[in-house]
């Protein structure tokens, strides 16, 4: 397993768990720097640190590198090999930690398969459909197809592969 990847994907795992509020500060104050604005970008960073933890601004900073690091990997590697059993259950690991019962929570909707857990895990951590693709080693229409059926399975109707995402991401 890649170290860089590893990081990367626990990085994005504590990005998750930031607070709200915070981030939304957060943001705020980059589109104020980036319009100019260092005082009032300056002050909104002090309301984000209000909200949220400095870690966790250091984890969305991070995590917003990390993002565009992989995804250039992710395009440029087509030798890519998919993550190991055992990388796998270090992130249900992590994912535990930093979200106590996300996956309970899911499980309360439907019963999923290692694999449906697998993918719903890496949409938490905003992984898109085709990097999960190259880490689970399925193809990108395969991946949404898993998503399109775990809506079904889930909610009795229907549903498209981005209707899925938006759930695991708000449960």
């Amino acid at each position: 397993m890649n170290k860089y990847l590893l990081s990367f994907l626990l990085i994005a795992l504590a990005s998750c768990s930031r607070q709200e509020a915070g981030l939304r500060e957060y943001h705020e104050a980059l589109t104020l720097m980036e319009q100019g604005d260092a005082p009032s970008a300056l002050k909104q960073l002090e309301r984000a640190q209000e909200l949220a933890t400095t870690d966790s601004l250091l984890a969305l900073t991070h995590s917003q590198m990390g993002t565009l690091y992989f995804s250039q990997r992710l395009l440029s590697d087509n030798s890519q090999q998919p993550l190991s059993d055992e990388v796998f259950h270090q992130l249900e690991d992590a994912i535990e930690q930093a979200d106590p019962g996300f996956t309970r929570r899911l499980q309360e909707f439907c019963r999923l398969t290692p694999q449906e857990r697998r993918v719903c895990w890496l949409i938490r951590l905003g992984i898109s459909p085709i990097g999960i693709a190259q880490l689970t080693a399925h193809s990108k229409q395969s991946v949404s197809n898993t998503r399109s059926r775990l809506y079904e399975k889930a909610f009795g109707q229907k549903g498209t592969p981005a209707q899925w995402d938006e759930f695991v991401l708000s449960v």
